[in-house]
């Protein structure tokens, strides 16, 4: 009995020492798992000491990261107006024109004249200076109603569409200039750097002119030196022709009524007869030049006046390339005449230089001044020139040359003993005595 009680102890002690095995193994590998205490020690100062890089490398990328999108708002609005002024500064021109001349005019403008003078810059602005002539002006030499101005921008719009209008008349296909776009402060680029553009008055052209200029602000105060050449814009389009008097009001040399007849009247002499009356007496009111001029002029007083005269002066102050041409072919004339005077009273005789004597005594003045005064006018002649005083420089020059040249006629004359030239006697008596 005692051997069968102890039976299943012996029998089962292979399979409970192979489960302690398995359990034992288990206990191992989760002891094997567990870090030992020195090791969990040192990760934990080693995370530690990375905790402060890690807060610095997330503080710079949220920073980058919130920049980029700033950037990226700051090109979208950017963008934005960019296309905004694209779109303003491509608005219809002949729908801004039309806004222009929305006022009211009836004003008969058949025999009215005007005349543009000059090109300033007055209060801060660039001007177009006009007058305007009633009827009877005689292409505008009388009859000034008065001296008034206008800015660049307004005189050109008007300017441009009489040009459109009289060729329309003329029959001729007529394209509105691109560079009307800039008759207002206009964003553009100009070699790939933004800029505004604005016409204006050319300093260059003495004021008869008109160029492009380029300014750095959206109100064209602040003038930029860009050459706007690079726009390839052609200024003729804009062209005003400064002191020349022009009719208000066009009229066609070869108007066909015909062509000028509504759609569906019937045609006919009679028909043709009121299409002609009843152009000629609307047409009598239409000028746009001087209907805008009119309108958005402003009166040139003393001071505006005073700008222009300055402005005149410096224009015509000085000699132009062909007066200087001519200045120096004058002075070479004067020099050549003194030289030929002084060869021919080397070879004057005696009795004629007592004669001369005689007549220089009477005159109050010695012989030996006489070299004085050549001198004292080539001076004068000398400083007239660089004082730019043209009209007083062409009086001596002109003046002492004639006398010079008559002098020399005088004493060539006298020397071959010829005492007529074409009838007219230079010296001597009938008789044919020497004066």
């Amino acid at each position: 009995t005692t051997d069968r009680a102890k039976e299943p102890e012996t029998l089962s002690s292979p399979y409970r020492s192979c489960s302690d095995t398995a359990h034992h193994l288990a206990k191992f590998r989760r002891l094997s798992s567990i870090e030992p205490i020195h090791l969990v020690h040192e990760r934990s100062i080693y995370q530690s000491s990375l905790t402060p890089q890690v807060s610095v490398i997330s503080l710079y990328t949220s920073i980058m990261k919130s920049f980029r999108q700033l950037m990226l708002l700051a090109l979208l609005a950017k963008a934005h107006a960019d296309s905004e002024d694209r779109f303003l500064s491509s608005r219809d021109s002949n729908a801004d024109d039309d806004a222009f001349f929305a006022f009211s005019d009836n004003t008969l403008w058949d025999n009215y004249s005007i005349m543009p003078q000059q090109c300033i810059k007055y209060n801060g602005e660039d001007v177009v200076v006009f007058s305007l002539h009633t009827e009877g002006n005689n292409h505008c030499a009388k009859k000034k109603q008065g001296l008034y101005y206008a800015t660049v921008g307004n005189f050109l719009r008007g300017y441009n569409r009489q040009q459109k209008d009289n060729s329309d008349l003329k029959g001729y296909d007529f394209e509105r200039p691109a560079v009307m776009d800039y008759v207002d402060c206009t964003y553009t680029y100009i070699n790939n750097q933004e800029v505004y553009a604005k016409l204006g008055c050319n300093s260059q052209s003495g004021g008869t002119g008109i160029t492009l200029h380029a300014f750095s602000d959206m109100y064209c105060t602040e003038k930029m030196s860009y050459n706007t050449n690079a726009l390839g814009l052609d200024m003729s389009g804009v062209r005003i022709r400064f002191g020349v008097c022009e009719d208000c009001v066009y009229w066609p040399n070869n108007y066909d009524a015909d062509a000028n007849a509504e759609e569906g009247e019937p045609e006919g002499e009679e028909n043709e007869d009121a299409d002609a009356g009843n152009f000629e007496e609307y047409h009598a009111y239409q000028s746009p030049l001087c209907s805008a001029a009119n309108y958005y002029k402003e009166t040139c007083d003393r001071s505006c006046r005073k700008v222009a005269k300055a402005s005149y002066a410096r224009r015509h102050r000085g000699f132009s390339f062909f007066g200087k041409i001519m200045l120096f072919v004058f002075c070479l004339i004067g020099l050549f005449s003194l030289l030929a005077v002084r060869g021919q009273r080397m070879k004057m005789s005696k009795e004629h230089a007592l004669m001369e004597e005689a007549a220089v005594k009477k005159a109050g003045l010695e012989m030996k001044n006489i070299g004085l005064i050549i001198i004292v006018v080539a001076f004068l002649i000398l400083i007239c020139i660089l004082a730019k005083l043209v009209f007083l420089t062409w009086f001596l020059l002109l003046t002492t040359d004639a006398i010079l040249i008559g002098y020399w006629l005088f004493l060539h004359f006298r020397s071959t003993g010829k005492t007529e030239i074409g009838g007219f006697r230079v010296f001597g008596s009938a008789a044919g005595e020497v004066a």
